[in-house]
């Protein structure tokens, strides 16, 4: 890994890897809360 010098544009995969993972905990948190509202509706 290279560490970019002020005033380099830094690598762009690196920018769209963090976003992928955001997006990725976003859903995955997005799941977790869809299954807590349908197993709240299934309880009696």
């Amino acid at each position: 890994m290279k560490i970019s010098r002020l005033g380099e544009a830094p690598d762009y995969r690196f920018s769209l890897a963090n976003e992928r993972t955001f997006l990725a905990w976003i859903r995955t948190a997005l799941g977790f809360l869809a299954a807590g509202v349908g197993l709240d509706q299934l309880a009696p």
